[in-house]
């Protein structure tokens, strides 16, 4: 269903660009939404969005079927006017116990 659904849909409407913020205040979020790319915040962001939207949830919910694990860059490399995560993942908790990490 993961696979099928979620993943095939983004790997066939998505592509990995930086163009959307090179040309003005685009977030990862509407550069995913808009454009079809962007950045690894704009995929997870992506991905966020097509399950809540396969699961019919709101997405004004408080209810999320997964959440964005950010990574960010020690202060010693982070320049001014960067975003502050520099990369983002998926992760899809299990029931039971656990989760999957779409990265």
């Amino acid at each position: 269903w993961l696979t099928k659904r979620i993943l095939s849909p983004c790997f066939d409407e998505m592509a990995y660009s930086r163009l959307p913020y090179m040309f003005g205040e685009e977030s990862s979020e509407r550069a995913a939404r808009d454009h079809s790319e962007g950045n690894c915040v704009a995929f997870a962001e992506y991905i966020l969005w097509k399950l809540r939207e396969e699961l019919e949830l709101d997405e004004s919910s408080a209810q999320s079927p997964a959440f964005i694990i950010p990574s960010t860059l020690p202060e010693a490399y982070h320049q001014p006017g960067y975003p502050h995560w520099a990369h983002a993942v998926v992760a899809i908790p299990l029931r039971d116990f656990g989760c999957i990490i779409l990265d």
